[in-house]
């Protein structure tokens, strides 16, 4: 046990995506562990998740949560140098043995917050997918703000070996790169209630339903997917999408666009493929837990999704420009799906654990603790 070892894990903003998650998941088991735990957030951008976001989450699990008012996913030099002084604030005041801090923004800044203080705690950022890795961003720009923060960083955790490659090319990581794969709980399934629950949506009891589940911020990549489902003209087809701002995007006839909800993961269980359209990933929750409900999935190669999907074999990969190729690829091997669904779950819930994530980042805290 960890006894009196205090924690402090910070994330950019308290809607419960994937990276939220992973912070919710890392504090429980710190908890259990005997940490002192508390989370810090930024506020919920979200109009519709009530209680479902992570200072709810948090409160129901029995840990302490704090909002930085100022801390948020844009970049604003007013609220972030605002949101510094919040960290700094907040940091002095719990002093705690590790900062963790969670997602691009909250990565950035921690080490900021950090200087000068005394005595320094241990920092460990993870990264849940490289942000110079983003079409449509200055990847020069962004490489050279991750190494200003590497300096600061005890060390650093990336979710795949293709995301730990991509740091040592861009010079990141120099006190220690960390593979630490995401892992999921395995679910019980009940695809009957989850049926019941799209055609309460909506969704025709006889669809062939394609599904995703993701927030809709430009990386994951859903108008593209849209357009590409448009072009696919099968009648029995259905896209669903449930996801923070879903119930913004475009819509038609046969794409059912559900918002936020909380039960999210229960509701995949009624696809019958899940496809993730992202330009930029660290290793997709949401995929993992796809894979673990037995689906098929359709993935786009980018970040770590190589290390979990073999093309062809327990699901597919295609480009995020291709994404109309990739429907039609997994339309053509349909007699396949039943076969690529139980290997998606063999996968997970063989390597894709989440006793193993939570064990190693454990033992990452204690070694940096030890050392120090």
């Amino acid at each position: 046990m960890d006894t009196h070892r205090r924690l402090l894990l910070v994330v950019t903003q308290s809607d419960l995506g994937g990276a939220q998650r992973y912070v919710l998941t890392v504090a429980r088991a710190a908890a259990a562990s005997g940490w002192q735990v508390t989370v810090a957030a930024g506020p919920d951008p979200s109009t519709r998740l009530g209680a479902g976001g992570l200072a709810a989450a948090c409160a129901d699990a029995g840990i302490a949560f704090r909002t930085v008012a100022s801390l948020r996913r844009e970049i604003r030099p007013g609220s972030d140098l605002a949101a510094i002084r919040e960290l700094r604030r907040l940091i002095r005041e719990l002093r705690p043995d590790i900062v963790h801090a969670n997602s691009s923004k909250a990565g950035f800044l921690t080490p900021l917050a950090l200087v000068g203080l005394r005595p320094r705690p241990r920092h460990v950022f993870t990264a849940h997918g490289w942000v110079f890795l983003e079409p449509g961003r200055s990847g020069l720009l962004y490489r050279c703000l991750e190494r200003l923060a590497d300096r600061g960083r005890d060390a650093t955790v990336v979710l795949s070996p293709q995301e730990r490659d991509a740091a040592r090319r861009a010079g990141i990581g120099a006190r220690g790169l960390h593979v630490v794969p995401l892992g999921v709980v395995p679910a019980s399934h009940d695809r009957a209630a989850a049926r019941a629950a799209l055609s309460a949506a909506g969704i025709p009891a006889d669809a062939v339903v394609l599904g995703c589940v993701a927030n809709a911020y430009p990386a994951k990549n859903l108008p593209a997917l849209i357009a590409a489902f448009t072009r696919l003209h099968d009648a029995a087809a259905h896209l669903v999408l449930v996801g923070g701002g879903t119930e913004r995007l475009p819509g038609g006839a046969r794409i059912h666009l559900l918002g936020p909800r909380a039960d999210a993961r229960a509701l995949m269980d009624g696809f019958d493929v899940f496809v993730l359209p992202s330009v930029k990933e660290g290793l997709p929750m949401t995929l993992l837990e796809a894979m673990d409900a037995g689906l098929p999935c359709l993935a786009t190669s980018v970040g770590g999704v190589p290390s979990v999907i073999a093309d062809g074999m327990n699901g597919w990969l295609t480009a995020p420009d291709r994404l109309e190729d990739g429907l039609r690829r997994v339309f053509a091997a349909r007699e396949t799906w039943p076969r690529a669904g139980k290997a998606a779950s063999d996968t997970v819930r063989t390597l894709f654990t989440e006793e193993r994530m939570t064990r190693d980042t454990l033992a990452l805290y204690r070694s940096l603790t030890e050392s120090g």
